[in-house]
């Protein structure tokens, strides 16, 4: 196994990059749209039971989440936290009754963190799935 590994094409670094922005500027919104209190957010809060010290605690996790993933040296971990909160409100609806429609940018938002978290880490770490291999004596 060579330890040379190619460095991303430019097309793929600016798809990361754009993917990046994009799915950091949904998290930043979604975790302002809780942080100011709107009255979708309070009203989805309450019907899951949710305190509204929770919905400010997960406004401001997806705010700097969202940060995170625009800060190389933490964007995959950032990710990670994302896909946690998208993961919990997918949970959420399922249990509370809501229908799957009702999931669904749950699903999507899941899906752009994992891909971003997914990429930035392979980014930093590109030898992360190489397995062990004894070199030749």
């Amino acid at each position: 196994m060579s330890d040379h590994s190619t460095p991303p094409s430019r097309g793929r670094t600016i798809a990361v990059r754009i993917l990046t922005i994009i799915t950091a500027a949904v998290f930043a919104m979604a975790g302002f749209s809780k942080i100011s209190g709107a009255e979708q957010m309070v009203s989805a809060f309450n019907a899951f039971g949710f305190p509204p010290w929770f919905m400010t605690l997960v406004g401001i996790a997806e705010v700097v989440g969202a940060i995170g993933l625009l800060l190389p040296p933490i964007a995959a971990l950032a990710g990670l936290g994302l896909m946690g909160i998208a993961g919990g409100a997918f949970i959420t609806h399922i249990a509370s009754g809501d229908s799957f429609g009702m999931a669904v940018p749950a699903i999507v938002v899941f899906v752009l963190a994992a891909v971003v978290t997914l990429m930035r880490g392979k980014k930093r770490h590109p030898h992360a799935r190489q397995h062990f291999s004894v070199p030749n004596a």
